[in-house]
């Protein structure tokens, strides 16, 4: 089954002890508080590392339109120079 990506993020209460998620896709979870910590814990990871590969995806997507024009920039380093070196 395809995976689809949702960019409405998910509705979170609290009642009666639980966390109650509610999200796009007809997502209705009931989390115990500490099931609710670790998971929000384990969303933020990953929506971090998923926001460091969409910029390194932007950032190869950049370096092939610059090969396309100077094919010599191919072992350019774009990392800004430091002081010692």
């Amino acid at each position: 089954m395809a995976r689809q990506s949702f960019d409405t993020p998910s509705e979170v209460t609290a009642d009666r002890g639980e966390v109650l998620v509610d999200g796009p896709g007809k997502v209705e979870i009931a989390f115990t508080p500490a099931a609710a910590a670790e998971t929000s814990q384990r969303l933020l990871d990953g929506a971090m590392t998923a926001q460091g590969q969409q910029v390194e995806k932007g950032w190869e997507a950049e370096r092939q339109i610059r090969l396309r024009r100077d094919p010599k920039e191919a072992d350019a380093d774009d990392r800004p120079a430091t002081a010692d070196g």
